[in-house]
């Protein structure tokens, strides 16, 4: 299956598209963002130990037994994402937007008013949540006057004394292959073991775009119980499915006209991935005191079947108007297991005048797996284990009473899954507003977030070629309708 991937040898640099499975995809449909209700996004995320809301079937399904009646809502909202990059002193923008479904759910209360000891009321609730968006367009480009991505090509035709045509073909088919197939590497006169470049010195203009779609979403199962108002117990079933759809390319121009012969060429790819998982929630919040909740849950990792379907091209243009692509396609099924998440939560209720609420997550993202039969994944599962890390998410948030409006407003910090061993800032933060109305038998809530991140871009490997700096900015507007009953 290696030998089917669009450039192999430059898949741990995470930077050049792969269409074979690596620690990109692992850490892609392990990770989550905000999703949820209004009045969740507009405390931050931070829900854990309160509960009484449709959010908490994923973040706590204990909180669902903290419902004292029926309750359905539904989340329309509104996605922006913008990036910007400077690589090599130049500037790119980009950026995309989208229409979706944040949250939808329906909570069943069968709770007898009469009693106020033992189980005094049993929950059960059906949601629908938005785990991730991946409605994202970024653009990087720039001169490079220190090498090419050809070198990389160059280095594996010529390694270990040379190879022939045949032996590239059968070592590198998705790689230096096709860079020979296009003539953009072509064996020495006289020397069939041997390669030169069509861009024997540096000084070119290279550019990387990334367009993405699709989302990461659950749909929920939960049951929960209330002992007593002081102690609410949850339990979530969660049926995952992942839609995601990546269009790339990556391409280098003589954009001085002195390369002897050489115009441009591009590498593109196409790649679409449909998943389907299951995963399973426990949690517990309990109350303690009037004015003190304390939560605990975990998600178990969620194993997902996986398939990708791929097209992937590489095109040249040489100064004589001499054109030559070849392009690859295939499909191929694999098995995904992501981290298990761990969240401990805690919230302080002053009086009826508002309450301010933490949530503390940890999650090791060096602990995804992938799998198939019968490839054993043990090099991507090793790249997996050193380049991704434990990382721990901090939600605060608080909400104030005005009766009949609620105000809100609150922060996360989302750690970096990065290890040491790559020189790459993945962390996120995001900042959060929110107002809310209630009336008799119905509530509407709005919410705004906005994260931003700076990752690094390498353009292909990074022991060659310095990183593009980019700040990534997303805004999210939502807006809660709920009806109680």
């Amino acid at each position: 299956m290696n030998k089917c991937t669009l450039f192999s040898l430059l898949m741990a640099c995470a930077t050049l598209p792969a269409t074979a499975q690596n620690e990109v995809d692992a850490l892609r449909y392990s990770q989550s963002t905000f999703g949820g209700t209004a009045r969740t996004l507009g405390m931050g995320g931070a829900f854990g130990a309160l509960g009484g809301d449709i959010s908490s079937m994923y973040i706590n399904p204990a909180g669902i037994a903290v419902f004292r009646k029926s309750e359905f809502t539904f989340t329309p909202a509104f996605h922006q994402y913008q990036s910007t990059s400077v690589f090599n002193g130049t500037p790119a923008f980009d950026g995309k937007s989208n229409f979706n479904f944040s949250n939808a759910g329906i909570v069943f209360t069968n709770r007898d008013e009469n009693k106020n000891y033992g189980w005094i009321s049993t929950h059960f609730g059906l949601a629908y949540h938005r785990v991730d968006n991946y409605h994202r367009a970024v653009d990087a480009a720039g001169v490079n006057a220190k090498n090419s991505l050809l070198d990389t090509f160059l280095e594996n035709a010529n390694a270990n004394g040379g190879m022939t045509p045949e032996e590239l073909a059968d070592n590198y088919p998705g790689s230096a292959y096709l860079a020979y197939y296009t003539y953009l590497i072509d064996t020495l006169p006289g020397d069939p073991y041997h390669y030169y470049s069509q861009i024997p010195y540096a000084g070119v203009m290279q550019r990387r775009t990334v367009e993405s779609k699709g989302s990461n979403s659950e749909t929920l199962l939960s049951f929960g119980a209330n002992y007593e108002n002081r102690l609410y117990v949850g339990a979530s079933i969660g049926f995952a499915h992942v839609r995601y759809r990546e269009i790339f390319s990556y391409s280098e121009s003589d954009y001085k006209d002195t390369i002897p012969a050489f115009t441009r060429f591009e590498i593109g790819q196409d790649l679409q991935t449909d998943g389907q998982g299951i995963n399973a929630k426990v949690g517990v919040i309990a109350r303690p005191h009037d004015a003190i909740r304390v939560g605990l849950s975990y998600q178990s990792p969620t194993w997902f079947g996986m398939n990708d379907e791929y097209f992937y091209s590489l095109s040249a243009v040489y100064d004589n108007g001499f054109s030559p692509d070849t392009s690859l396609g295939g499909l191929f099924n694999y098995n995904l297991k992501t981290p298990s998440r761990t969240t401990a939560s805690m919230a302080f209720i002053i009086g009826k005048a508002g309450l301010v609420s933490a949530d503390y997550e940890m999650v090791n993202y060096g602990r995804a797996k992938l799998s198939s039969d019968p490839y054993p994944f043990d090099d991507e599962n090793g790249h997996i284990a050193s380049k991704h890390t434990q990382a721990a998410n901090l939600r605060v948030g608080t909400e104030w009473r005005l009766n009949p409006f609620r105000f809100r407003a609150g922060y996360a910090h989302y750690g970096n899954p990065f290890s040491n061993q790559v020189n790459n800032d993945g962390s996120r933060e995001s900042m959060t507003l929110g107002a809310g109305y209630r009336g008799d038998g119905y509530y509407v809530d709005v919410a705004y977030v906005y994260t931003q991140s700076s990752p690094n871009i390498f353009f292909y490997d990074p022991t060659l070629v310095d990183p593009a700096s980019q700040h990534l900015r997303s805004h999210i507007i939502a807006v809660t309708v709920g009806f109680r009953y």
